[in-house]
């Protein structure tokens, strides 16, 4: 399983490489609004998930969900939240299987 430093390169060389990466779409939630951010390359295929709820605590969160194309492996990297707490260390991320 790669470290947390690989995913994070791995994830530059995609945004660096001119990976497709359309406007970001904001829905409209109740309460808030849902942001959806995806982007590709012929290895990787990501998006980035927040939620903003400014009468929740915490108002802001995100995740990123990463699919290495070339063996189908699904990577969760959970995000920060508005109060500021960090993300888990890399060894506690869930790998999930591609629906």
């Amino acid at each position: 399983m790669p470290t947390y430093r690989e995913l994070a390169e791995a994830i530059r060389k995609v945004l660096l490489q001119g990976a497709v990466a359309p406007r970001r779409e904001v829905l409209p939630i109740p309460g808030g609004s849902f942001l959806v951010m995806p982007a590709a390359d012929s290895e990787l295929a990501l998006c980035k998930l927040v939620t903003v709820e400014p009468r929740k605590t915490p108002a802001v969160q995100a995740q990123v969900w990463v699919k290495r194309l070339a063996d189908g492996q699904v990577f969760h990297l959970p995000g920060r939240s508005s109060q500021g707490g960090a993300p888990p260390p890399f060894p506690s991320w869930r790998r999930t299987p591609w629906p």
